[in-house]
């Protein structure tokens, strides 16, 4: 853009655009929108509705048999990440919008899990440092994110199973882990007394396995049959809510697609409301 300026040996990746009179001081991974001064990332140019270019079309069963792919454990999904803190207003307001699901049920004092929570961005939507948050995530995520909140936040990279919570909070991350039903299980060990799923890629078609396509990765993704799930929630908990979500555009073999997303909330029978 018009009067950007871009400091000595700072490389501007692929394909990005960089604001009117932003000031860059840190490289830009490929695929950024960055504005301001000091420029931070905005959004990614890849598509208009987010980060990913879709899913390719090819079904696998098991993660056994994926092809290899590169992770996305990689350095250029914490850059991006880490470049957006501390958050604009815009994106602040972007991050409460995908978080209302949470935003609803939150109260002050409450311990939440938060299951893919990156660097904290859903705890900044919440704008409450009463809050007992923890965030689990990679290794490299919770490195930078240990740096970031000094304690305000405690991450894991390794699934708590001893935590006294009020909510377990899932934004879409169940979707990247290998073996869904066992990392479902084990965050249930927690006995939160409210479980909340937004945006999971789950309706009436088979388990499956597919690439998610992020800049020029692949990454390993499950579309869940939506019965399936509820039976491994299982019956200590209840049903609250379910809605539809966001918009899947997706290019499957007929009977694998789904058009959207689809947001739960349990309670805890035993405990909710104690």
């Amino acid at each position: 853009g018009a009067g950007a300026t871009v400091k000595d040996k700072i490389i501007i990746g692929k394909n990005c655009i960089v604001g009117a009179g932003a000031v860059v001081v840190k490289d830009v991974p490929d695929n950024s929108v960055v504005v301001g001064n000091p420029a931070k990332f905005l959004k990614s140019t890849t598509t208009s509705s987010g980060n990913h270019k879709g899913w390719d079309s090819t079904v696998y069963y098991n993660y056994e048999n994926l092809p290899p792919t590169k992770s996305l454990l990689s350095d250029s999904w914490v850059t991006k990440e880490s470049q957006r803190l501390p958050l604009t207003p815009q994106e602040l307001k972007l991050v409460k919008d995908r978080n209302q699901l949470l935003l609803e049920y939150i109260k002050k004092g409450n311990s939440i899990l938060d299951f893919g929570g990156s660097l904290g961005f859903s705890y900044l939507s919440c704008e409450d440092t009463t809050l007992d948050y923890h965030i689990v995530e990679t290794q490299s995520i919770c490195k930078e994110g240990v740096k970031l909140y000094k304690g305000n936040v405690k991450f894991y990279s390794v699934i708590p199973t001893d935590l006294k919570l009020d909510i377990l909070y899932v934004r879409t991350a169940l979707q990247y882990a290998k073996d869904w039903v066992f990392t479902l299980k084990q965050l249930l060990e927690n006995q939160p007394k409210l479980l909340i799923f937004n945006h999971l890629s789950a309706g009436d078609i088979p388990t499956f396995i597919c690439f998610q396509e992020w800049q020029d990765q692949q990454i390993p993704y499950w579309f869940i049959n939506l019965k399936e799930f509820k039976e491994i929630i299982g019956d200590k908990y209840e049903l609250i809510r379910e809605e539809r979500g966001d918009k899947i555009e997706t290019n499957f073999k007929s009977g694998f697609n789904v058009k959207y997303s689809v947001n739960l909330v349990f309670k805890n029978k035993n405990n909710y409301g104690q």
